[in-house]
């Protein structure tokens, strides 16, 4: 039922989300199998992109491993503990979630860093200028502003460097 709760995430998002959902739905004959593993269609190889496939190797022994490197079609083949990646995964999940990106957020990230851009253009204008200024003045008071304004400068790219850390792919 439409608006019986309130909702938690914006309609766009949802409906975004949801589109994903349906595109990467599982098929073949395990498709109404519940996943065994909780990163079922989540996990990307950090070598290759490709899908992390999990894999049980005895009763106690199960690994997350790359697909494309376990048909050996040319990644690394790097296999992680199962029950490690879990445990790392649980142990953080709420400094993940806190950290997220989400809906409206993204958009005044990706705002603040268009913004930011220009800032940053603006202020290497400025620099040069004064840096100009002071090889034809050798004055101290233009001497000042140079650092002050590099000063600026290096505050506005490591401001623009976080939040492009924080932007979303």
């Amino acid at each position: 039922m439409e608006n019986y709760f309130p909702a938690i995430v914006e309609r766009d998002l949802f409906e975004h989300v949801a589109s994903r959902a349906q595109a990467i739905a599982p098929r073949g004959r395990n498709a109404s199998a519940e996943p065994k593993s909780i990163f079922a269609g989540l996990l990307r190889c950090a070598h290759c992109g490709g899908t992390v496939t999990r894999m049980s190797k005895g009763d106690d022994n199960v690994y997350l491993i790359c697909s494309r490197a376990n048909r050996k079609l040319g990644c690394k083949y790097q296999a992680v503990r199962y029950e490690d990646a879990e445990r790392a995964l649980l142990e953080n999940a709420t400094a993940v979630m806190q950290e997220a990106p989400r809906g409206q957020e993204t958009v005044n990230i990706e705002q603040e860093i268009t913004n930011l851009d220009r800032a940053v253009n603006a202020i290497e204008i400025e620099t040069r200028d004064l840096a100009y200024e002071l090889i034809l003045e050798k004055s101290h008071a233009v001497r000042l502003a140079l650092r002050e304004k590099e000063r600026e400068l290096e505050e506005t790219r490591e401001h623009l460097r976080s939040l492009r850390a924080r932007e979303t792919p």
